[in-house]
């Protein structure tokens, strides 16, 4: 099923219809300010469940990150040091993705690593924080991606390539996608494992081989 939603302010009533679906278990699709994403509630175990398996039919071999609120949610799901704190929330909401030693409050399906870290996002997607606002929790995610592997710009051929894993799709209409930036927190210095959306300027970051 697909749901039109305003992407700058979404209705109340389809991010109800959405949460629903999250609450019971379910996956959905949505917009974030870098790509279509398919994602379900982080507490349901039958959500982390079918991302494994959609992770597995994409042919993907990355773990799913986790959507949330802001950095003091991130506190919850990993260790951050001060000066991560700083950079984290210097840096978001944006389309940065932060590779974090992981808490043990994290499901080790979606774990990288041996199990040690965590991929974590604070989009800037009014969208994306309605969603964890209304749902009282973080997402677990990754990108709507096409049996080739292409990210997907158009709802319906997301609705297409989700189906029989996403129960629903916030359409926000066409979204040009390019994956976020992926800095690496674990090391002695911020490191960069994938150059995307977010810009990398004056941070003074190492590159990763």
């Amino acid at each position: 099923m697909i749901l039109e939603i305003n992407a700058e302010h979404p209705q109340p009533r389809r991010i109800s219809s959405a949460v629903e679906v999250l609450r019971r278990g379910g996956l959905i699709a949505y917009p974030t300010d870098t790509v279509y994403a398919i994602g379900g509630a982080l507490s349901q175990a039958s959500a982390v469940k079918a991302m494994e398996r959609w992770k597995a039919r994409s042919g993907s071999s990355t773990p799913p990150s986790i959507l949330a609120a802001d950095v003091r949610a991130i506190s919850a799901l990993a260790v951050v040091e001060d000066d991560v704190f700083r950079l984290i929330r210097r840096l978001t909401p944006g389309p940065y993705t932060f590779i974090l030693p992981a808490s043990r409050n994290v499901p080790r399906k979606i774990l990288s690593r041996k199990g040690k870290h965590v991929g974590v996002r604070i989009p800037d997607s009014a969208v994306v924080q309605a969603l964890v606002e209304a749902l009282g929790e973080p997402l677990i995610t990754a990108s709507a991606k096409s049996l080739s592997g292409e990210l997907l710009d158009s709802p319906r051929d997301v609705e297409s390539a989700l189906r029989g894993f996403s129960e629903l799709v916030l359409d926000a209409g066409p979204i040009h996608p390019e994956p976020s930036t992926v800095i690496d927190m674990t090391g002695d210095y911020p490191t960069l494992v994938r150059q995307g959306k977010g810009s990398i300027e004056g941070l003074g970051l190492e590159v990763g081989v």
